[in-house]
């Protein structure tokens, strides 16, 4: 924060423990409201803040940046002191900084405890504390502050201090219980509604402040309304929220500068505390509304995981296991680690995104595709494995130790390993019922989400283990026999379309010259394992595999700049994604279909080709006056994990239609030309 780079940078102000301190920047006090200790009562201590003209010192919530004065007590037994009672705040604003706090004189009220059993001699009571205070530099002070009280049965007002004590108590925000809310929009904003009096004058100036802080951005525009009695408050969500509160403790106050009233209002949220209220409609996928359940949340991974079976980049591998059952006398042996590598992936996979994302790092479902390393890794996997499967080589020397070895064969390693490589490359997709079970997984405890997890890897391994436990299953399957040669190498080929279809992926994220450094390096690879066939030697094998993977290695490292990658199948006219664009256009009153899509997810790539690119549809947004929105997941992005998260997915695809005026609308995660026919034919024709 600005207000802690500054501290850091200029010499703390320190002064001997007195009454008073004072700075050329600030004069600070403690005082008493009244003249001596009461046995029995609560009474009143109070810091003054004595700021010179143009400084400023902070409150709870310092704002965008600052530190508020923190307070260290040193009490003799039979007192004991509260928390400051912070007078309502007032705006700072220096370079689009915007600051919460006090300037002028100002004093803190402190409650203190006054046991019944307190000695009558003289008490010393003594405190630390620590301040930022700001003008256009900032400079950390603190003092040891100690005042001296005598202790008689009965305490009269320190006229002193009266005055200021009157002030502090005026400026304290009074608590009333007005009906308040707030939803937390999938354009990133909060929008707070409260039910003020109608004799209420909003047409002053008036401030929302909330007392914690990282709930709202607190330079970001904001924007009021108040129609009958209803007054609402929309600004932009602070970029370090991490959830969304249950409850928003907020000020109320009236005034350009210091206020001259102040409310306390608790607001609560319109949803569940760890999601936004567009929740509830995506978890409607197949549920009528209705938020999942554990159990719900369980089946619909199960399901997912069995449907993400069909994808093209597992399907080859799995139909040659498969077809091996007819002959493999430790098919459920080998079933049982398949299963432990595709649920030792998934689990992996969702220990690192639950640990990431409690750290605060802003992902979702399928982030190890958006590093390029890992895609490299797995476009030579499987050009590799697609080169055996062809019989430019063989994997059973003993030189091939990892990779393609790994997969290959119908050992229990291999399977295990195949099970592992089976989820690595099918979670980046989301399945239908399977993003649902995701996005309640992600907001609920981690031993749930872990649940959902397994459930969804169990649906993945559920029909390769089905075949090796039923072998009545297995009399489904073709006869062994000269065509599984054939039927082999013609495998080869969805491998080939899968590592082209990751170097495309590449490309999308680092440029078209790393993809073709990418293309390259699969040659090598290919010239490396024919070369050694020919080898009799085994070190000089060893040798040059080596140096092939160091090569591949050197070619794939990503050494360019992230691409502003735009995910199409077609030339369809559309607009990036832009989280205050979005919530313009909705302002607007236009009706906007958002499209979130990556270059690695094939669901997505045949959504767009088949239903969302079509010239029926093109020509019915064109009609409605559809504003097509598309915000590109291929490389990480924050901004649209958030947007994901507020619909309750962690993972692409995901489309919302917006109506002028009306709720968003999820459409399904697989999509045909109708059902957005559909969708869009049930908007308003658009304007002339």
């Amino acid at each position: 924060m600005l207000g802690w780079l500054c501290a850091f940078a200029l010499a703390p102000a320190s002064v001997d423990a007195a009454e008073r301190a004072v700075t050329p920047e600030l004069a600070v006090q403690l005082v008493s409201e009244q003249d001596a200790l009461q046995p029995g009562t609560t009474q009143s201590l109070g810091l003054l803040l004595e700021h010179t003209e143009h400084w400023h010192t902070y409150w709870q919530n310092a704002g965008d940046s600052g530190i508020p004065t923190v307070l260290e007590w040193t009490l003799p037994a039979g007192l004991s002191a509260g928390d400051i009672q912070w007078p309502a705040p007032q705006r700072f604003e220096l370079a689009g900084i915007v600051n919460h706090g006090f300037d002028g004189r100002i004093l803190l009220p402190i409650p203190v405890v006054v046991d019944a059993t307190l000695a009558s001699a003289p008490v010393e009571i003594a405190v630390k504390l620590d301040w930022l205070v700001c003008k256009e530099e900032c400079i950390p002070g603190s003092a040891q502050l100690a005042l001296k009280l005598p202790v008689r049965e009965a305490a009269s007002a320190d006229p002193r201090w009266q005055g200021d004590f009157a002030a502090a108590r005026a400026r304290l925000p009074v608590a009333v219980d007005w009906p308040a809310r707030f939803t937390a929009t999938a354009a990133g904003e909060f929008q707070i509604e409260i039910d003020v009096p109608a004799e209420l004058d909003l047409q002053s100036p008036w401030q929302i402040y909330p007392v914690l802080g990282e709930l709202l951005a607190t330079s970001a525009p904001s924007e009021r309304s108040l129609r009958d009695g209803l007054l609402r408050w929309t600004q932009a969500q602070s970029e370090f929220l991490s959830a969304t509160p249950e409850a928003m403790e907020l000020v109320l106050t009236e005034g350009a500068g210091a206020p001259s009233r102040a409310f306390a209002v608790r607001a609560v949220a319109a949803s569940a505390p760890s999601a936004p209220p567009a929740l509830a409609a995506a978890t409607s996928a197949g549920t009528d509304g209705e938020a999942l359940g554990l159990l719900t949340a369980l089946l619909f991974a199960l399901l997912g995981g069995i449907i993400l079976n069909l994808m093209p980049c597992v399907f080859p591998v799995l139909a040659l296991k498969a077809l091996a059952l007819r002959h493999d006398q430790h098919g459920r042996r080998h079933a049982v680690f398949y299963t432990a590598g595709v649920l030792s992936a998934f689990l992996t996979l969702a220990v690192i995104l639950l640990a990431l994302r409690a750290a605060g790092a802003a992902l979702g479902w399928g982030f190890q595709l958006q590093e390029p390393g890992l895609v490299a890794a797995l476009a030579y996997l499987f050009f590799a494995m697609g080169l055996s499967l062809s019989g430019l080589y063989s994997v059973g020397e003993r030189w091939m130790g990892v990779g393609q070895a790994l997969t290959e064969g119908e050992g229990d390693r291999a399977a295990f390993f195949t099970g592992l490589l089976a989820a690595v490359v099918a979670s980046p997709c989301t399945a239908p019922l399977m993003a649902s079970a995701i996005g309640y997984a992600l907001t609920q405890p981690a031993w749930v989400a872990l649940s959902v997890f397994a459930a969804l890897g169990l649906g993945l391994a559920l029909p390769f283990a089905a075949l090796s436990f039923i072998p009545a299953l297995r009399r489904f399957l073709p006869r062994p026999g000269a065509w599984m040669d054939t039927f082999k190498q013609v495998m080869a080929f969805p491998l080939y379309l899968s590592a082209v279809w990751l170097m495309w992926v590449y490309g999308e994220q680092l440029g078209t010259l790393a993809m073709a450094k990418l293309a390259v390096g699969a040659v090598s690879l290919a010239f490396v394992l024919w070369l050694s066939q020919r080898i009799a030697t085994a070190w000089l094998r060893l040798a040059l595999l080596a140096g092939g993977i160091a090569l591949c290695a050197w070619l794939a490292w990503p050494t360019a700049s992230p691409a502003a990658a735009t995910v199409s199948a077609s030339g369809a006219t559309h607009v990036a994604y832009d989280a205050k664009e979005l919530a313009s256009l909705r302002r607007e009153g236009k009706p906007v279909l958002v499209n979130m899509t990556a270059a690695w997810c094939i669901t997505c790539l045949a959504n767009e080709k088949v239903a969302l690119s079509t010239t029926a549809v093109q020509d019915a947004m064109r009609a409605k006056g559809v504003v097509y929105v598309k915000g590109d997941w291929t490389r990480r992005d924050a901004d649209i994990t958030r947007y994901l998260a507020s619909y309750g997915r962690s993972g692409v695809p995901l489309y919302v239609l917006y109506p002028p005026g009306g709720d968003a609308q999820v459409l399904p995660q697989l999509l045909t030309e109708s059902m957005v026919l559909d969708a869009l034919d049930a908007l308003p024709a658009a304007a002339p």
